[in-house]
């Protein structure tokens, strides 16, 4: 447990010291849609994307599917480090209180591009071992043209995972139609899903899918301060 923790504290400081700011479009319309997934970190539905809820904004998350139901919440605490904990009661099953951690970084010169590592069940409470990845999101539109109201855009999401995600290669994708209305899919190492969501302000944002072939419905918001 110590061994990943000191190592993401360590690729912190150091991509604090070179990091070159994405398209401030981009990073408006990620902080814009940050939703939290399944398990607790900002993401699709149950994987986690590179990006991190925006510094001083707190992310509450419910979701209600036809065998689980969830309660989770994602602080900023900086400008790229998410911190949350999720509670997840499945049918059937013992209620888990969920630890998640997450780190964003932005390579120099890609503007476009943003790698995130973290970290589920920090402590071990949903299963033996705890889930750590590593993430790359990109856009493939650029952001001046996804702030037209009829524009459609893609962002693309790839990496690998241990725990829950089986040491596989795990990702997905967004097509955002519209400001509003996006239409997410992802492979979460078992299972495709996929989604629509609603983003209706700066705050609330909904989702509406499947997930490990149940429907679900959720609803996350931002509160600042």
């Amino acid at each position: 447990m110590i061994g990943p923790i000191v190592a993401t504290a360590a690729i912190v400081a150091a991509a604090q010291q070179t990091r070159v700011l994405p398209s401030p479009q981009n990073e408006a319309l990620v902080a814009r849609s940050a939703y939290s997934t399944v398990f607790g970190p900002t993401g699709l539905i149950a994987v986690p994307t590179a990006a991190t809820v925006a510094q001083d904004e707190l992310v509450i998350g419910v979701t209600m599917g036809d065998n689980f139901s969830n309660l989770s919440g994602n602080w900023g605490i900086t400008r790229d480090i998410e911190v949350g904990a999720t509670y997840f009661n499945p049918d059937g099953g013992d209620d888990k209180l969920i630890g998640n951690a997450k780190v964003m970084i932005v390579p120099s010169n890609f503007r476009n591009f943003t790698i995130g590592i973290g970290i589920i069940d920090a402590f071990d409470a949903f299963s033996s071992d705890p889930s750590i990845y590593v993430m790359g999101s990109a856009w493939l539109t650029p952001g001046r043209t996804l702030q037209r109201n009829d524009a459609i855009g893609l962002r693309v999401h790839a990496g690998v995972g241990t725990g829950m995600f089986d040491e596989e290669l795990i990702g997905g994708a967004e097509v955002i139609v519209n400001n509003n209305w996006a239409i997410v899919g992802e492979w979460d190492s078992n299972n495709v899903n996929g989604a629509i969501r609603y983003v209706h302000d700066d705050s609330f944002r909904a989702q509406m899918g499947f997930f490990n072939k149940d429907l679900f419905f959720g609803i996350s918001y931002g509160l600042r301060f």
